[in-house]
């Protein structure tokens, strides 16, 4: 019976590979042009770019240059650092745009009023600084050298009271996807019940399907232990319309459950597999981990039935001498400090941080409170 499961298994897996399939992604950090202040045209593949500074990404615009405390920019609240327009440029190379896939172009975070071109087309502005976007630019892109510009605005003094640094000041990437995949953020994964022998794992997989015609889509969702090995495997077959999404929900069981901890962050994931019937088209991993949390006020917070402290520290999204420039490795050296102090917890005031300091704190035990906004007013 057993071999019948693991033959059974196998052919759930097994769905073959589309040549050229399943997501790639390419960081877009190094050598792009920068310029501060208005230049006009400087969105045109045509433009004279041969003067600017080349730059590195993360990148804060805002920490070079002679403090200011005028009417021009500078002000307390910023650290007395001017405000200012910006523009960076980078040229890019395609070398083919295979049938069926697609290229989404992620910012992680640009500050502020980023408008981002590419080959000269507008794909829209993101006013808020901290808030990561995507653009589909495949219909902008062509094979060969392609031009991507950004322009910052960051004069307007009240969206923030505290230091914000300026520019593309986290990662950027191009992803290549399939046109039948994961939509973005598209899995969710909770555990609302939790055993003393077993937890239930409740998946919710929303899937993108851009192709013009309707398609009978397939996801597998494969649980893997913290070990890599798999527990549980949940198949939906679904017909999706042209160019719609739909979320697929499934449920699972599994046995023995490893509990998340501050002292034992034991992570699963959730592996999950998109076919259209002759091919797997997309591969997606969602790391989570199984653990309960209560709070009351008679017990305070308790992690998995046991009581905890909350120590801690509130942090900013700075890193000191490097201003808003947020580095990966920067991160990881002042969290990594701070669990070596005995703390177990940080709040992120009072932004939205990149993806790789949530993940950090998932693999090493710390809890967080994760603000979104702290404005005094309706703008972002």
């Amino acid at each position: 019976m057993r071999r019948l499961g693991l033959f059974l298994l196998g052919l759930l897996l097994a769905l073959p590979v589309a040549r050229g399939g399943e997501r790639r992604s390419e960081l877009l950090n190094f050598d792009w042009r920068f310029r501060l202040g208005e230049q006009s045209g400087a969105e045109r593949p045509g433009y004279d770019d041969r003067g600017w500074e080349t730059v590195q990404l993360p990148h804060d615009a805002s920490i070079y240059g002679p403090f200011v405390r005028d009417t021009l920019g500078g002000d307390r609240a910023n650290g007395y650092r001017p405000r200012n327009v910006g523009w960076y440029r980078k040229h890019l190379t395609v070398a083919r745009k295979p049938a069926g896939r697609r290229f989404l172009l992620e910012f992680e975070g640009v500050y502020r009023a980023a408008e981002v071109w590419v080959n000269g087309r507008s794909m829209g502005i993101q006013l808020n600084g901290y808030l990561d976007f995507e653009y589909d630019v495949t219909d902008a892109l062509h094979e060969g050298d392609n031009l991507v510009a950004v322009r910052y605005d960051n004069r307007y003094k009240a969206s923030s009271r505290w230091y914000t640094g300026e520019g593309i000041n986290r990662n950027v990437w191009l992803h290549e996807v399939s046109d039948l995949r994961v939509d973005r953020y598209g899995t969710f994964v909770s555990t609302p019940r939790i055993l003393p022998d077993s937890a239930r794992v409740e998946i919710e997989t929303t899937v993108c399907n851009d192709r013009a015609d309707s398609v009978v889509c397939t996801v597998v969702s494969e649980i893997l232990s913290p070990a890599g090995g798999t527990v549980a495997v949940r198949r939906s077959v679904v017909p999706m319309a042209g160019e719609s999404r739909f979320t697929f929900r499934q449920q699972a069981w599994v046995h023995d459950p490893q509990l998340w901890d501050t002292e034992a962050p034991q992570l699963y994931t959730v592996r999950t597999r998109i076919g259209d019937g002759s091919c797997r088209t997309d591969l997606y991993e969602t790391p989570f981990g199984i653990r309960d949390v209560e709070m009351s006020p008679e017990e305070g917070l308790k992690l998995n039935g046991r009581k905890v402290f909350v120590k801690g520290v509130c942090l900013h999204h700075d890193l000191g001498a490097l201003g808003a420039a947020a580095f990966e490795d920067g991160f990881a050296r002042r969290l990594g400090r701070l669990k070596r102090m005995g703390c177990n917890a940080v709040r992120l005031s009072h932004n939205v941080y990149p993806k790789y300091v949530l993940e950090w704190c998932d693999r090493n035990g710390m809890l967080v409170y994760d603000e979104m906004y702290d404005k005094w007013s309706g703008q972002f």
